[in-house]
């Protein structure tokens, strides 16, 4: 059972992957360092380990940041950066990420996070993408937009489950909560609905079955 207010991820073996860790500048490093995003979890204490073991090909998550293009974020940010991140998921990590960054604003920007039953069941986790994209207590219903979505106004992310895929999309704000064009929370949640009909457009489902 998910115990409302309490992210079900926080526990002591949990790994998530760290964007501290890869190359980007020191002050864009420093903003996602400081970012939580409830949901996303985006943590800064793993480092991956070059002999933990990618996940096979087919249960991998599909690359978040094909989902979206540079131009159609930036439609959002005016002029950001190119995509980073997309690692592969791994034996201990179940899950990939990817980040945009607004163009001279450290840390602000968009990220995106793709988790499947496949991967979480590969390793282990014990929870399914639907527990995962429905675990905001207070998150506002969206209609029509996959099989099931959430906004939540707290952490400013919008949770899609499609089949067993669930998708995270997350304004970034530098350490603060983010301001996709105005301060207006409604705002930031009508954007993130924008992207993420694009991005499920080019989502492949995954619809493998929980059983082993």
């Amino acid at each position: 059972m998910i115990q409302k207010g309490v992210h079900p991820r926080r526990r002591p073996n949990d790994r998530p992957p760290s964007p501290c860790t890869r190359q980007y500048a020191l002050p864009v490093r420093r903003a996602i360092c400081l970012i939580s995003l409830g949901l996303l979890a985006i943590g800064c204490s793993h480092s991956s380990s070059s002999t933990e073991r990618p996940l096979p090909d087919s249960v991998q998550p599909p690359n978040p940041c094909t989902l979206l293009s540079t131009a159609e974020v930036a439609s959002v940010f005016d002029r950001v950066h190119d995509a980073t991140g997309g690692d592969l998921a791994t034996v201990k990590v179940d899950q990939r990420d990817c980040f945009w960054f607004a163009v001279d604003q450290n840390g602000v920007g968009l990220t995106i996070r793709i988790q499947t039953d496949a991967a979480l069941t590969a390793t282990h986790n014990g929870l399914t993408a639907a527990q995962y994209a429905d675990e905001c207590s207070e998150g506002i219903a969206v209609n029509g937009l996959g099989d099931l979505a959430r906004y939540c106004p707290r952490t400013q992310t919008l949770a899609v489950l499609v089949g067993h895929t669930a998708m995270f999309l997350g304004a970034l704000g530098g350490g603060q909560p983010a301001t996709l064009g105005s301060a207006n929370l409604p705002d930031v949640q009508a954007q993130e609905v924008t992207l993420a009909r694009l991005a499920i457009a080019r989502l492949p489902v995954d619809t493998s079955s929980l059983s082993s």
